[in-house]
């Protein structure tokens, strides 16, 4: 950026490329470390990492050398690590600016109720600083404040400081214009009432954005585990073309599979903004304290009844839909106390709205807005908003009975809010304004959620019939071997006959066969499972409702599978 740009905020215009060539430049530049020290502490160990892997893995498997696609793939290791590790600033850096947009929600809701208190625009700046959870966005706050506290800048001069070095293009823009509006005279907290809307719209194309990206990373992991699974059918069919050892072949595939499906779950952690459906706090919510205590209980039950089941040798496939069963209660528990939350969600922006008109049009306290309003239906928030009440009437600690409030609801939107809402009133804000911004961004946020649970619903039909579609296929391959298997006994070969083609004879082990095809299907259904939850933003339990349904799709599937496929292979089976 040149000097006539630092002097007027704004930009040149320039190509995407140079935009690129510039995000990769800063990242190198603004690393913790020279990049000499860089180079030497962590791309270099990596390679040396690298090629002890490469020799290892050459080591243990001598076969792998025959194999050309199976040697590259070893020869490229160092590669791919040595790559890995000079791109972690890049990769550091995005994680930074995706930290930063996914909180920028709310950080411009805290702005503007703090500025309805009217507060000094340093104390303000300072109080945002001081906000932990937003990570990444809290310290360039920290540095803002550095800058005019330490180092005698004003608010434009630091605010452009900051908005050339951070990676969120959000916060750089919102950054620039603070700094214009400043030198304006523009009066501060006018500023921020406008920008709710401004940032919020950039919020909202962001988080759009991000699941217009899952709804492409669909397309794409439907194309790539339908590509790995008629992969695992041809090489069922290889022994009769050439000597080798499927064993081995299958091996290798089950190692891909794995990473293939961590890069997918890796791929949607890194796109979708931070958006859980419940809170952190460290008061917990009554729901889920009942499921955590459950879940040790089906733990054990399914641990011990798989160890049962394979004793008394019960078909491994069975044993396995069987001992996860139990698993499914806390699963079914945490949707039901999701669906509770979702509907405190939906009443909560008209219980706060409804709270800062009262409150600025009687002149009473919080306490008798609670009392006209409770008389309201504001659905599971009622029996909340009732506690609330009875709990600011005793007159102890009304913050605490706030947070007690936030943290029994569960939800993560609702415990964030008021605790902005909290703050500002405390500080002298105007209620009716307080309420109106945390209820209209609130409302907003809302809606982007549940455009997202409509792609995780959408996702969950395509993940559940893609897993029949798997079981249905790599039990094909099952059949074709107990075919091929039937073929080889039946064979005499004469020994003084020569044949051209290369037909090699050999037996397969079904049931080694069985247990690696559903090895597979189990693999795919907990990174399912764990793509379901990260999309729908749900509690780490909600995994064991999907696992568990996938696993007995899985196993019923097997089923029909046997049952079907004699008869569609002609009676050979």
């Amino acid at each position: 950026m040149g000097e006539d740009e630092w002097k007027t905020g704004k930009k040149r215009p320039r190509g995407l490329k140079k935009a690129f060539e510039d995000r990769i430049i800063r990242a190198y530049t603004e690393m913790d470390m020279p990049p000499k020290k860089f180079l030497m502490l962590m791309v270099l160990p990596s390679f040396i990492l690298g090629i002890s892997i490469m020799f290892i893995v050459e080591y243990l498997f001598p076969s792998v050398k025959s194999f050309g696609l199976a040697h590259l793939a070893v020869d490229a290791i160092p590669a791919v690590i040595t790559a890995l590790a000079l791109l972690h600033p890049v990769l550091k850096r995005e994680k930074n600016k995706m930290e930063i947009d996914s909180y920028m929600n709310l950080f411009i809701t805290r702005m503007g109720v703090l500025a309805t208190a009217n507060l000094p625009r340093k104390d303000m700046i300072r109080m945002l600083s001081d906000v932990e959870e937003y990570g990444m966005l809290s310290r360039e706050m920290k540095k803002m404040y550095a800058l005019m506290d330490l180092w005698n800048y004003g608010l434009p001069e630091a605010a452009r400081y900051v908005a050339r070095r951070t990676p969120s293009i959000i916060l750089s823009d919102f950054l620039n214009r603070l700094a214009h509006s400043v030198e304006a005279g523009e009066e501060f907290s006018v500023f921020l009432k406008k920008e709710q809307n401004v940032v919020m719209t950039e919020y909202a194309v962001m988080y759009e954005g991000a699941l217009r990206s899952v709804e492409a990373f669909k397309e794409m992991f439907i194309s790539l585990i339908t590509s790995s699974i008629f992969m695992v059918l041809f090489i069922t069919l290889l022994p009769m073309l050439i000597n080798a050892d499927i064993n081995y072949l299958l091996a290798v595939i089950l190692v891909l599979f794995i990473i293939l499906e961590l890069l997918m779950v890796a791929f949607v952690k890194s796109k979708l903004p931070d958006d859980d459906v419940w809170h952190n706090m460290e008061i917990r919510p009554k729901s889920e304290k009942k499921i955590s205590t459950i879940l040790p209980v089906v733990s054990l039950i399914s641990v011990a009844t798989l160890a049962t089941l394979i004793l008394i040798g019960t078909d491994i496939i069975t044993a396995i839909a069987v001992s996860v069963s139990p698993l499914i209660i806390p699963g079914i528990l945490v949707h039901q106390a999701e669906t509770t939350i979702k509907r405190c969600d939906d009443n909560y922006d008209a219980f706060m709205r409804g709270v800062g008109s009262v409150v600025e049009s009687s002149g009473g306290s919080i306490e008798g807005a609670l009392e006209k309003l409770r008389k309201h239906d504001f659905g599971p928030l009622s029996d909340h908003i009732n506690v609330l009440y009875h709990r600011l009437l005793t007159r102890i600690d009304n913050i605490k009975a706030w947070l007690y409030f936030s943290a029994e609801t569960g939800s993560n939107l609702i415990s964030r809010f008021t605790e902005m809402y909290i703050k500002a009133m405390k500080m002298g804000g105007k209620p009716s304004e307080i309420g109106g911004i945390i209820s209209d961004n609130f409302v907003k946020m809302v809606s982007l959620r549940k455009d997202r649970y409509q792609q995780g619903s959408n996702l969950t039909g395509v993940l559940y019939g893609l897993t029949v579609a798997m079981v249905m296929t790599l039990f094909l391959s099952i059949s074709i071997m107990q075919m091929m298997n039937t073929a080889y006994d039946n064979i005499q070969m004469p020994t003084d006959l020569n044949i051209s083609i290369p037909i090699f004879v050999s037996r397969y082990d079904i049931s080694m066969m069985t247990g690696f095809m559903f090895g597979i299907v189990v693999i795919h259904s907990a990174a399912s499972a764990y793509i379901l939850r990260l999309i729908n933003g749900s509690h780490n339990y909600s995994f064991f409702l999907h696992f568990t349904i996938l696993v007995w799709i899985a196993a019923v599937g097997v089923l029909i599978s046997r049952a079907i496929m004699p008869a569609l292979m002609g009676g050979v089976v």
